[in-house]
């Protein structure tokens, strides 16, 4: 059961588009949600000193630094935009020490989580605030651990596909470094703060134990909101030489029915255990590719939340090719719960 859900949060749009789907499922499940802000010091340009990272920054942002003294962090992962903090400091005054502007960041995220947190407390949901200091995404999966939580909630934010797949982003080392489920909203689904939950929950199951880990995670959300469940199984569609080198291929009608009816079968029981959780299931067994058959079902409703187990592959393979997870997050336009696999949250 989740009981407690770590947020991750900055002051940057995107940040805020997972809030309303993490506050909508802290609700129905009486989970204490950790709002968690990290200040990373690579991120931080601090006034008076000319570094690379100055000249890289945008004009219209060091004139607003300078200007009010303060310091500009980048919202590119999780942290904070420092607003002023002795208006008036011009270049002519005193270098600030690195360790002052890191604690006016520290100063300037506690208040704007403290904010945030009277606005949740407002929807009658239990809040707790950290801020941190280090590495976005090694402070993410450390609090998480610390904190005890059973979900992480956050938005991904470049928009680039193949960015995102080879460089990276906090979003992504966290979801293939967390041994804790992670849920992502890709940018410019959700808008708005006001608590959203589901009205379908979407399990994509494909006879591993790896996708199956994520069942009871889902039964735990359908029945906590009420929301119905739709269990799919895609299947590849088996093709056949019609003659030997004449390139033309057929798919079997028999081959498909038999397909189609072991899917079934294979979902039977998960349907039996749901609905004796009191949840209306449906079973979907569409034939293809896999990513695009459960982005394709998800799409039938607007409030859809996709609950997904991962095969736990690591290393540059997965960082590039991609995982059937992957895609998903990637491409999808609905939240995504990632549930790593069992051996891997019970180490």
């Amino acid at each position: 059961m989740i009981k407690r859900i770590l947020m991750p949060i900055d002051q940057s749009e995107n940040s805020g588009r997972i809030q309303s789907w993490v506050t909508g499922l802290a609700k129905p499940l009486d989970a204490e949600i950790v709002l968690l802000t990290v200040i990373d010091p690579e991120k931080i340009y601090m006034p008076h000193v000319v570094s690379p990272q100055e000249r890289a920054l945008d004009r219209s942002q060091q004139e607003h630094a300078h200007t009010t003294g303060g310091a500009y962090i980048e919202p590119s992962g999780v942290g904070v935009i420092l607003s002023a903090s002795s208006r008036g400091a011009g270049p002519e005054q005193p270098q600030v020490l690195g360790t002052q502007v890191i604690d006016q960041a520290v100063t300037a995220a506690d208040r704007y989580l403290a904010h945030l947190a009277d606005q949740i407390r407002s929807e009658g949901i239990r809040v707790t605030t950290t801020v941190e200091i280090g590495d976005p995404a090694t402070q993410i999966i450390k609090a998480a651990t610390d904190e005890q939580v059973e979900l992480i909630g956050m938005a991904t934010h470049r928009k680039s596909v193949l960015a995102r797949g080879i460089l990276g982003s906090v979003t992504d080392r966290v979801i293939h470094s967390s041994t804790i489920p992670v849920m992502t909203n890709r940018p410019g689904r959700a808008s708005g703060r006001t608590p959203r939950m589901p009205d379908v929950v979407v399990v994509p199951l494909d006879g591993s134990r790896h996708s199956e880990s994520a069942f009871p995670f889902a039964i735990d959300i359908a029945k906590a909101t009420g929301a119905s469940m739709v269990l799919t199984r895609a299947t590849g569609a088996p093709f056949y030489s019609a003659a030997a080198e004449s390139g033309v291929y057929y798919t079997s009608q028999i081959t498909l029915g038999m397909l189609t009816e072991q899917s079934r079968l294979y979902l039977e029981p998960f349907v039996e255990a749901a609905e004796a959780e009191g949840i209306d299931v449906a079973i979907r067994t569409p034939m293809g590719a896999a990513a695009r058959a459960i982005m394709a079902i998800a799409d039938e409703e607007d409030n859809t939340l996709i609950v997904m187990g991962s095969r736990g592959t690591s290393g540059l393979k997965r960082w590039i090719l991609g995982s059937v997870a992957d895609k998903v997050i990637r491409a999808s336009g609905h939240p995504v719960i990632v549930v790593p696999p069992v051996s891997t949250r019970s180490g």
